[in-house]
């Protein structure tokens, strides 16, 4: 009786020390992290600053509500390359406006400095072929800096609103510099063939603050043949 009652005792400690081991080895396991994933940040909207902490984006092709002194829409016009039948709009960079009644824009050049969308197409233009440049919605700049790069070299993939995009960021001495004049201003590249991306720089007069000029940078693409 006793051996029989001992068995018992056995069996039923056995049997608990596999349950044991079990749900040691459940509690063990390890889950998987999930894969880290790199934040996508919009870019800031006319009128309002980005935030520090937030990675710079690629600048919007065009900012949402773009415009001159004088309208109810805030921003700086639009500018427009063409060569002949062919155009390209220009890409926005840093800008900052005021409107008539005083209130104020300004997209800031950020952690990797000044960055313009890619344009999504090349301009083509033969060596010496003028380049016009014209500006709507919105009054036609009083000065106007032109700096050419190549396009090798200053093209990088920068954080955007629906993943990383290419993105133009002017970086050293250009190429060249110009100062488009004319109505339209224009400019005729004296470039070897190749691809290459023009920064714009415009300035007008700031009806609020003679001191502090209205600016905005613009991006083209052009393919020299």
């Amino acid at each position: 009786m006793r051996r029989l009652l001992r068995l018992i005792a056995l069996a039923a400690l056995a049997a608990a020390l596999t349950a044991c081991r079990g749900g040691s080895s459940a509690a063990t396991t390890i889950p998987t992290p999930a894969p880290a994933t790199a934040a996508a940040t919009a870019a800031p909207s006319p009128g309002t600053s980005q935030a520090a902490s937030t990675p710079p984006a690629v600048p919007q092709a065009s900012p949402a509500s773009p415009n001159a002194t004088g309208s109810s829409r805030l921003g700086p016009p639009a500018a427009t390359a063409s060569v002949g039948n062919d155009k390209q709009e220009g890409q926005y960079g840093p800008y900052f406006w005021v409107r008539s009644d005083g209130l104020t824009a300004k997209d800031e050049a950020g952690q990797f400095g000044v960055v313009f969308a890619l344009p999504d197409h090349a301009l083509a233009v033969q060596d010496h072929q003028p380049v016009s440049f014209t500006f709507t919605e919105g009054p036609s700049p009083d000065q106007l800096e032109l700096l050419v790069y190549p396009k090798d070299g200053h093209v990088k993939s920068l954080p955007a609103q629906n993943g990383q995009l290419p993105a133009f960021v002017p970086s050293g001495q250009p190429l060249s510099t110009a100062h488009p004049a004319g109505s339209p201003p224009s400019w005729s590249p004296d470039l070897q063939p190749g691809s290459y991306l023009i920064q714009l720089n415009a300035q007008w007069p700031n009806a609020h603050d003679p001191n502090t000029p209205l600016t905005a940078s613009y991006a083209f693409l052009i393919e020299v043949r």
